[in-house]
């Protein structure tokens, strides 16, 4: 049956050819040559697809049928009203073989999906084949009213640069901060227009950047990325910030083929596709290199993680312990806490095995070595100390290194509430430690390493968790105090001009406006794929935290910093380079 079918899906597709070929007309014999040389191709075709749809064979049965009988217009209407049912796959085979009417409408329909697509630039070179082609065609105005839209999309003015950005509402800090470190470059000046709401800044050598208001609202994204492609033409977009922005961001400027520095932290946004890059420290490439860190410079092998329960902690912790298994060492406890929660006792006991005692053995009163200030008691204080010391059970510290993935606020809590079970940490005296091997009873105590990840970064932490800050590792994209040479020249001039520190964010922003005028002032690119091939090509230049290179995942690097807290200050303590 299946062979009888294409035989016969074969017959009518070698009458189709035939037809397209006679246009209509009688057969000329003079051109037979042609005709099988049409019908091999016509061949090739079946073979590579042995079977059309019913709706494809429809249109082929139709032209066949009316070809002789109908008019022009009756030809185009019958065929059109199939086409407009026909499969993007169907629509590519027959384009292959149609010839005349049916040719004018199955290509129509393959620029509409293009269209649909978003497909310019293909769909660019079958307009100019279709006018060349079918100058009269019915569809002529259709014709000449996508192209115009067509060309506003993929026209460039090769000196202009868009800029989604909130610049107004509760989040307009990021475009305060935006705008501190475009105007850090001396050549670019701020346009004064009071009757447009869009800020822009033009360079002495013709560079313009639009910033577009985002008002940190995801809604807004696709008119502004449609305004900045087709109103103001720009060769490459900057931002957004957010992560439902630059998710709607990265799909619109991927599918116009524009490229786009997404400065969201947003996991894998590079996978929207070839045009998307990013220029943010995300949650997968500090946990993962604090890890390694940990496992591979400071040797440890056991880990504790105490997390919040929001997207920033549970990303983290996710990509620690993917890290961790990956170097074959071990998560040994792991808890979690709510956003909202301001004490964090349970979570303590719970990592240190002291929150279900009676799991655990009693301790006889005769094992129990009372402490010296102790050893005069009697009576009910004797009995009530004791008691006490029956379940207040030695902590289980079975990890060297609890990562508490969170900001220096909550961070400031946990540690002191896992303290107080009894967890020495690497801020411990020697002293303290014998005296805590003799009260617990356990010998050589290892001192635990805190970890924490870039939320930790600021003066604020030592104030709050006071001494037991004290060693901590944490790691981060930028250290405004850092001895590197690029640091200090952009701490230098941004304190200089706002009497203030810049942090990780405000370096992000600078790097990128960097990045975007030495690719438009060295490499001079006329298209938006000129623009996407030299940034993804970028040579190793120097940014505001040291080298920057582009890796071919499109992401643009920078080195990371290694911190620690000593004497209550806190210092660099490596560098990791890309």
């Amino acid at each position: 049956m299946r062979s009888n079918y294409l035989n016969l899906v074969f017959i009518f597709t070698i009458i189709f050819v035939m037809g397209f070929l006679c246009a209509r007309k009688e057969i000329d014999t003079s051109n037979e040559k042609s005709m099988v040389k049409e019908i091999e191709k016509t061949q090739t075709i079946i073979s590579k697809a042995p079977s059309l749809s019913k709706d494809a064979q429809d249109f082929i049965n139709f032209y066949e049928n009316n070809r002789a009988k109908k008019d022009y217009n009756e030809i185009i209407k019958g065929l059109s009203e199939i086409a407009d049912r026909l499969k993007y796959e169907d629509v590519l085979q027959l384009s292959e073989i149609a010839r005349s009417e049916a040719r004018e409408v199955i290509l129509y329909r393959l620029i509409r999906f293009y269209l649909h697509f978003g497909d310019f630039y293909k769909l660019m070179n079958l307009l100019n084949t279709y006018k060349s082609e079918f100058k009269d065609s019915t569809f002529k105005n259709e014709i000449i009213s996508i192209e115009k839209r067509i060309n506003n999309i993929v026209a460039v003015s090769s000196n202009k640069i868009g800029v989604l950005i909130p610049l107004s509402g509760k989040y307009k800090t990021f475009g305060e901060q935006f705008i501190k470190n475009i105007e850090l470059f001396p050549n670019l000046l701020k346009v004064e227009n009071p009757d447009e709401k869009d800020l822009r800044y033009v360079s002495s050598d013709g560079i313009e950047f639009v910033l577009k208001d985002t008002e940190g609202d995801e809604n807004r994204i696709e008119k502004l990325v449609m305004e900045l492609i087709q109103k103001e033409n720009v060769i490459a977009i900057l931002g957004p910030v957010f992560i439902q922005e630059s998710i709607k961001a990265a799909y619109l400027a991927n599918k116009y083929r524009i490229p786009i520095i997404i400065l969201s932290r947003k996991d894998d946004i590079t996978e929207y596709g070839e045009y998307v890059f990013r220029n943010c420290l995300t949650n997968k490439i500090q946990a993962t290199h604090l890890a390694r860190y940990a496992v591979e410079k400071l040797g440890i092998e056991r880990f504790g993680i105490i997390y919040p329960n929001n997207h920033y902690g549970v990303e983290l912790t996710n990509y620690f312990w993917d890290e961790v298994d990956r170097l074959n060492k071990s998560i040994t406890g792991i808890e979690s806490y709510d956003v909202d929660q301001t004490t964090f006792a349970a979570p303590a006991r719970k990592i240190t095995g002291k929150f279900y005692p009676e799991l655990r053995t009693k301790r006889k009163t005769e094992e129990i070595e009372l402490p010296k200030w102790a050893q005069g008691l009697s009576g009910a204080r004797l009995e009530a100390l004791l008691k006490k010391m029956k379940t207040n059970y030695p902590p289980i510290v079975d990890f060297e290194g609890l990562f508490i993935p969170d900001y220096f606020d909550k961070a400031s809590l946990v540690v002191p509430a896992v303290a107080y079970e009894d967890v020495m940490f690497t801020n411990a005296k020697k002293k303290e430690l014998e005296n805590a091997e003799k009260i617990l009873g356990i010998k050589n105590i290892k001192p635990v390493q805190l970890l924490g990840a870039n939320g930790w970064n600021s003066e604020e932490l030592i104030k709050r968790m006071g001494k037991y800050a004290e060693n901590a590792i944490f790691i981060d994209g930028f250290f405004a105090n850092s001895e590197n040479e690029a640091v200090k020249k952009y701490v230098a001039a941004f304190n200089s001009k706002y009497n203030s520190m810049p942090n990780l964010i405000d370096s992000q922003f600078y790097d990128t406006i960097l990045i975007t005028l030495h690719i438009l002032r060295n490499n001079r690119p006329q298209t938006r794929d000129d623009f996407s091939k030299a940034l993804l090509n970028l040579p190793t230049i120097s940014g505001s935290a040291g080298e920057l290179k582009v890796t071919k995942e499109r992401e643009i690097m920078r080195p990371l910093k290694i911190l620690t807290v000593k004497d209550q200050k806190i210092v660099e303590l490596e560098e990791i380079k890309f």
